[in-house]
């Protein structure tokens, strides 16, 4: 059996806590960021009707895929 190298106390445990959420909160704001930019430079390519036509096909995908199968009718 292997025992951890180094013990940890309430207050270190909490210090990293915060200290990864800092991160994920930066990494949030960097990817969001990409996000936008890269949506932005697709909208100049493409254009208005593009655009909106692929984001409707992504959130019709996407609610297809959480609404699941639905109640298909049954025969005779």
């Amino acid at each position: 059996m292997t025992l951890p190298t180094k013990i940890y106390t309430a207050k270190e445990v909490a210090k990293e806590v915060e200290r990864a959420r800092q991160r994920g909160k930066m990494v949030g704001w960097v990817q969001g960021g990409g996000a936008v930019i890269i949506g932005g430079i697709a909208l100049q390519l493409l254009g208005w009707i593009p655009a909106i036509a692929i984001v409707g096909l992504v959130v019709w995908v996407l609610y297809k895929l959480i609404s699941g199968p639905g109640d298909e009718p049954t025969e005779g």
